[in-house]
């Protein structure tokens, strides 16, 4: 949803209140697509902060499937996000730092694009690993089992590699 900042940023003593839908379908990072299991409401205060600045000042929960990172099985992954940003809508080029170019995806002239803003911040939330729980046993590398649910008989036994001289002697003379 795009909100139009024009009267906020024209006006120093202007604060509005919104509370809009998270309009995506699922969420897309490094190539996969995460489910929505449950979204609320952004819920966003935004208040002039100075010359072509605003100040946004937000919150929302949304609640992702993720891949469970040993055995894949879903996992239902809560986001409460809070963000306190102040947005700079002035065009110095000598102000290009990375905090304003990252800033610059979730602004469009004088409006703020709340998908892309949530976006941003569910990308910086996002944990490095997922488990579904902390002793997960994960898959069988042979068979591919999960050995949280299923107990498989293969052989993962992994020999040492500094024997494999000897092992190739004793597996030529069997073949004589």
């Amino acid at each position: 949803m795009l909100i139009n900042l024009s009267e906020i940023l024209s006006n120093q003593a202007k604060t509005e209140h919104h509370e809009c839908e998270i309009c995506m379908e699922d969420f897309e990072f490094n190539g996969m697509h995460y489910p929505f299991a449950d979204k609320s409401q952004v819920v966003l205060d935004l208040t002039s902060a100075g010359k072509k600045k605003v100040r946004a000042v937000g919150h929302f929960d949304a609640t992702l499937l993720l891949p469970c990172d040993r055995c894949l099985e879903d996992v239902k992954w809560e986001f409460p996000i809070s963000f306190n940003k102040v947005l700079d809508f002035s065009e110095d080029e000598e102000d290009d730092n990375e905090e304003n170019l990252t800033e610059m995806s979730f602004m469009e002239g004088s409006e703020l694009d709340t998908d892309v803003l949530v976006y941003d911040e569910l990308v910086m939330a996002m944990p490095m690993k997922v488990l579904c729980k902390p002793d997960c046993k994960g898959l069988c590398p042979v068979c591919g089992a999960n050995h949280n649910t299923t107990k498989c008989e293969c052989d993962t036994k992994v020999p040492d590699p500094r024997m494999a001289a000897i092992r190739d002697i004793f597996n030529k003379s069997k073949e004589v």
